[in-house]
């Protein structure tokens, strides 16, 4: 189970999928609905166990762990695992110790600064692999010319865009 609320979600979605076909994946966007609704509306832990047909999932790979905690704990298993590689929203997230302890529950926190070279490598070789396949797709909200970096600028401080915007340097 992937949880995003930013287009970078799409890449270890997509690697997981091929990688690990036994977890399930699928975006999940658990707060600034907002502003995201149109990509993602219907949200939350019952979203998840609707397309499970109940079933809690094993793994959860989280870029917004802090603002979906809560909905988290809804669908992942007893002795499932939380990866997480972010809290921007959230900086300090409040944990439900006990909710938690009594669940078994795994926390790994991922720095891709603190992996080893090895990690790093594996990683570019398997999205250089799934994007020649053609089974990497990313969601493109905006593809501009080089002329028009100001707006591109304006776009990615604005947020909610639903995808990246993309600089064309070679027109």
């Amino acid at each position: 189970m992937l949880t995003s609320s930013r287009p970078t979600g799409s890449f270890p979605l997509a690697s997981c999928r091929w990688e690990l076909p036994s977890i399930l994946l699928c975006p999940l966007l658990t707060h600034n609905s907002s502003r995201r609704g149109d990509i993602y509306p219907d949200t939350g832990g019952e979203r998840v166990l609707k397309f499970t047909n109940g079933n809690k999932v094993d793994r959860v790979i989280d870029v917004e762990f802090g603002a979906n905690l809560n909905q988290v704990l809804r669908f992942i298993r007893i002795g499932g695992t939380i990866v997480t590689y972010s809290s921007t929203q959230v900086k300090e997230p409040k944990l439900p110790f006990l909710e938690m302890l009594f669940m078994d529950l795994t926390i790994r926190m991922v720095l891709v600064y603190a992996m080893p070279e090895s990690a790093k490598e594996k990683a570019i070789a398997d999205t250089l692999l799934l994007l020649e396949t053609g089974k990497l797709s990313h969601r493109i909200a905006y593809s501009l010319s080089f002329n028009e970096i100001a707006k591109a600028h304006q776009l990615v401080e604005r947020g909610g865009c639903g995808g990246c915007v993309v600089v064309n340097i070679d027109e």
